[in-house]
């Protein structure tokens, strides 16, 4: 083995640095990036065939990242070290024996440029190796000595072939505005070598800091609408899921118009249920924002066909009950399907939220400014939807009152339901506390109009 070349080769990596770094034109707004890399190396080798030596070398480096990078600035805090080497016969006059130390007239540090780590991760430096070189400070005047040549420098070079793999390479992809990452880079082996043994062993540690670079909150009127939204339809979800768990009839009277409401009434109560709870839990977490994978996509509001209800039929009965019967059902089936329009549209809000969510923790800013855009663009659909409800539920109450049929919840059976739906939304990842601390006034048992609460705004 070239005894210069190995130690060239396996030290030039150990001790060197690059960078490969965010393109220029997404990182303008990204602050700077401390970097501090210090460690030691020692290595000694047995006499042998070839000679002995030992060789010892500490340093510390710092540097910033300044996006759109142009060019680092770096600071050489400290390289000491010493070497020694004893060379056999015939070449026995370049043994030496002398301290390392920077040579201020060469440069220190080489970097190289590499635009992007990964397409769309935009918020990642990546830190990496390359080579500082190191100057020989005292030493005989060896031209071509093991020590260093004419210019009494030691060059660290390219990697030359070895056995056993360069030192680890210190690298660390950092995201931007993570804090303070620092991780140990080590390596230990030993190996036969010229009738001798080498033992090499690296102890260093790279360091990265960054400020959190600027990233958009979610805009207040989307958390806002998602909040009045939420309180305005717990209300809606009370009848439809007290009947869908305990089987009440809350509509109607003894009289034949009665009975045909009442059955009405119980038969959208499950769908209703359904929709109103979905709904609810896709405010609660557009208003909390808890994040959603999938940050680089836009959510759309997806339409899918209404709901199919299990009326009976109208037709056992006299003409003008008929007419009646399909009128009061036909405006039951447009209010059920506007709850499902406004669970649709209160989804793709509460997706898009979460993906803002997820790209501020990702650091990402130009995700998070376009998924907040994205959730100030679906309020106007989320709202058109929730007054399509109130219509819906206008319509469907005006209808009810005409025909003189009434439906109430006393305060017992209002603590019943709200306590059933809390428990439904509990499996959905939502808490009774989280609720209560929203809706709070929602959430308190009391009388409850059935007719009126139907021709409630919502949105």
């Amino acid at each position: 083995m070239n005894v210069r070349r190995a130690l060239i080769g396996r030290l030039g990596v150990a001790v060197g640095l690059a960078l490969v770094v965010l393109p220029a034109c997404a990182a303008a707004d990204t602050p700077p990036v401390s970097v501090e890399y210090h460690g030691t190396i020692d290595e000694t080798r047995l006499a042998g065939g070839v000679g002995a030596w030992q060789l010892h070398v500490q340093w510390e480096l710092e540097w910033d990242i300044h996006p759109p990078l142009v060019a680092p600035s770096w600071r050489l805090k400290m390289l000491t070290g010493n070497i020694s080497a004893v060379v056999p016969p015939p070449n026995q006059a370049t043994s030496c024996a002398g301290t390392l130390s920077d040579n201020p007239k060469l440069p220190v540090l080489s970097y190289q440029y590499t635009p992007g780590l990964e397409p769309g991760k935009t918020n990642v430096v990546q830190v990496n190796g390359n080579a500082p070189n190191v100057f020989l400070s005292s030493s005989p005047q060896t031209p071509f000595g093991f020590c260093g040549n004419g210019q009494n420098e030691v060059a660290w070079g390219a990697p030359a072939p070895q056995p056993h793999p360069d030192p680890t390479q210190a690298q660390i992809d950092y995201v931007l505005g993570s804090g303070a990452v620092s991780q140990p880079f080590k390596e230990d082996w030993r190996e036969p070598a010229g009738g001798g043994e080498e033992h090499f062993v690296l102890d260093s540690t790279l360091a990265v800091n960054g400020a959190a670079p600027a990233l958009p909150a979610t805009p207040k009127a989307v958390r806002a609408a998602a909040l009045a939204a939420l309180r305005a339809e717990i209300s809606q979800a009370l009848y439809p899921c007290l009947t869908a768990t305990a089987g009440l009839i809350l509509f109607g009277t003894s009289t034949p118009i009665g009975v045909v409401a009442g059955g009405t009434m119980f038969a959208v109560g499950a769908p209703a249920c359904a929709q109103v709870l979905a709904m609810l839990v896709n405010l609660q977490r557009a208003y909390r924002d808890p994040p959603v994978a999938g940050y680089r996509s836009v959510a759309r509001v997806r339409r899918r066909p209404p709901s199919k209800i299990a009326f009976r039929s109208c037709s056992g009965h006299g003409s003008a009950l008929a007419a009646s019967c399909r009128r009061l059902q036909a405006l039951a089936r447009a209010w059920v399907t506007s709850l499902q329009r406004a669970r649709e549209s209160s989804q793709a809000l509460a997706t898009t939220v979460g993906r803002e969510g997820a790209a501020r923790a990702a650091h990402d800013s130009a995700a998070a400014a376009r998924q907040g855009k994205a959730a100030v663009g679906l309020l106007p659909t989320l709202r058109g939807d929730l007054r399509g409800q109130a219509a819906a539920g206008a319509a469907l109450s005006s209808f009810l009152r005409r025909l003189r049929v009434a439906g109430s919840l006393t305060s017992a059976q209002s603590s019943l339901a709200i306590g059933d739906v809390v428990q439904r939304i509990s499996r959905s990842g939502v808490t009774g506390a989280e609720l209560e601390g929203e809706a709070p006034s929602q959430l308190t048992p009391k009388p409850l109009d059935l007719v009126g609460a139907l021709a409630q705004r919502v949105g």
